[in-house]
């Protein structure tokens, strides 16, 4: 199999730092109007400002434009032993991403999926609205996505990863996964001892990334 995957919320939880960075300068005044910290379960929409401080609505994004933030982020839970056990198959990798990171996305898959060959063209920058075209067009057999309309177009298998955000969004041609568990039985990988207790990749607690703000 040649397998196209999504970067952010598909191999890295983009979301933990992200929250967190939130959180750092805005926790007080959250906790003030909410009554608990954000938490990734609370985020039930693709758009996270619905779930913030009127005060940083029109703001969140803007942590996004800090490398810092995304590179903190930890791996998914899962992901780096099954997409370990795919290369050990012989599967083949592309990530598709929509980021400018490209030179960061591979430093990060560097460090955390060594697997996944760092080799000309296995990482590609493309819209989000053409990903699923250019992954049919360069020989993909499977598409792994966080956001159901990337998949629409695709002629191989798509498959989500199971998200809050993305709980109420479904797609004809999208097979949804509980987890990298989940996808890797369904891809062929043995993975009964991944549900043995925590992952084997468990990140240790993240701080907030410290962001530059000029």
């Amino acid at each position: 199999m040649r397998i196209a995957l999504d970067f952010h919320s598909v191999l890295n939880d983009l979301q933990i730092p992200w929250i967190a960075a939130y959180m750092a300068e805005h926790g007080p005044a959250h906790l003030e109007r909410f009554g608990k910290p954000l938490e990734k379960s609370d985020i039930t929409d693709w758009d996270i400002e619905k779930f913030v401080i009127p005060k940083a609505k029109g703001k969140m994004y803007s942590y996004l434009a800090e490398e810092s933030l995304h590179m903190s982020a930890p791996p998914m839970p899962y992901a780096v032993e099954v997409t370990r056990r795919l290369a050990a198959q012989g599967h083949e990798f592309l990530v598709i991403t929509d980021s400018v990171m490209i030179w960061a996305i591979m430093g990060y898959l560097k460090e955390h999926y060594p697997h996944i060959p760092d080799i000309r063209g296995s990482v590609l920058r493309i819209p989000n609205k053409l990903k699923a075209q250019a992954a049919a067009a360069l020989g993909c057999t499977d598409l792994i996505e966080d956001y159901t309309p990337n998949l629409a177009g695709f002629s191989g298998r798509g498959w989500l990863i199971n998200t809050a955000y993305n709980a109420a969004h479904e797609h004809p041609l999208c097979r949804r996964v509980a987890d990298w568990r989940a996808l890797g039985a369904r891809l062929g990988v043995e993975v009964d001892d991944l549900y043995s207790g925590l992952p084997l990749s468990a990140p240790a607690p993240i701080a907030a990334p410290s962001l530059q703000h000029g």
